[in-house]
Formats: structure tokens, C-alpha cells, sequence
């Protein structure tokens, strides 16, 4: 069973993005044969302060931020064997079948510190903000996970971990 390639569903009107349930169809089912030893990533990147920029800007200004940083994600991992999506507002998710663990580090920092360089401004508290991303995730293989609610849960831990050191960081785990 070979992943997909980098698939754009164009459900999700402002990003462009698989939203959830295309996404959740597009991702193989890890209890089949044939795939048991495929290496796996599953990341959820959240917008980190989204929602103090769109009380900054507006809706309409948060809207346009979101496609700049669809699009970035898009060009950052074309290519790849796999799917990214919309989990909710600020909440984007990325599954791949062909990022071993020695790159998976240094990809997501590249495509945080990519998202930074967009230049999307705020402002709260008299103080000036750049958008910034947080990065959780799981790598391993495919045996080393019961389903995909599995690998949700510890990249979601991941997140949460990666955010509790402050914005604009990745915690990944490797099984």
C-alpha cells in the first residue's frame, strides 16, 4: 500500500485544505496488511495567539492569515507522501508515510521558522507579535500503533507539551 501524494481536497474554503472527515478518509487504515512497517508521522501544528490576532484584525484579516499559512504549509511539505488538513480554526494536522526520524526534527523547525517569516503582525498590550506556530507529533512505524486515535492522542500530548515551554516550539515523540 503506497500513501497518496500530497492531495489538496478543496474543502476547506479558506485554506484550501482537507478538512477533518476528507482527511480522516484519505489517511490509510494502519491495521491493514502490506504496511505494518512503514514509517509514520502524525503532527498537529497550531497557530499560536490566533485568536489575539484576529481580535487585532478582524475575521476577514484571520482568514487571509490562515491561506498565507495554508499555502506555506502546502509549499513547505509539497511532495511528501501523505495528507495535511484543518483539525479546527488555528489547528492544522499532517500525516506522512515517508519522513524518516532523522528529518522529521529539523522539517517541522524549518516550517515553523517558515511560518514566522511570514511576517504576520499583532498587536496586544501596546506590544507588537509575529504569528508563530507550536508543533506536536509522533513518528514510528506502523505496527508500533493500535490506530490512528493512538497517534492523534500522543501528538496532541506532544502539542501540549511543546506549548506548555512557551510558543513557537516542536516536541515530537519517536516511538
Amino acid at each position: 500500500m503506497k500513501a497518496s501524494k500530497f492531495i489538496s481536497i478543496l474543502d476547506d474554503e479558506v485554506g484550501q485544505l482537507s478538512n477533518r472527515l476528507q482527511l480522516l478518509k484519505c489517511i490509510p487504515d494502519l491495521t491493514q496488511e502490506g504496511i505494518e512497517d512503514y514509517q509514520v508521522v502524525f503532527c498537529i501544528l497550531e497557530i499560536d495567539h490566533f485568536k489575539r490576532y484576529i481580535d487585532f484584525h478582524g475575521r476577514k484579516e484571520g482568514e487571509h492569515c490562515l491561506q498565507q499559512i495554508s499555502e506555506c504549509i502546502k509549499v513547505f511539505l509539497n511532495g511528501r507522501q501523505g495528507e495535511i488538513g484543518r483539525l479546527s480554526e488555528e489547528k492544522f494536522v499532517c500525516f506522512f508515510m515517508d519522513i524518516s526520524r532523522d528529518t522529521l526534527g529539523p522539517l517541522m523547525n524549518n516550517m515553523r521558522e517558515a511560518i514566522e517569516n511570514l511576517n504576520l503582525k499583532f498587536c496586544c498590550e501596546q506590544h507588537s507579535f509575529h504569528i508563530t506556530s507550536s508543533v506536536g507529533g509522533v513518528h514510528g512505524v506502523v505496527r508500533q500503533f493500535k490506530d490512528m486515535a493512538e497517534m492523534l492522542v500522543i501528538a496532541e500530548e506532544e502539542l501540549y507539551q511543546a506549548k506548555s515551554t512557551g510558543c513557537n516550539n516542536v516536541k515530537i515523540k519517536f516511538k
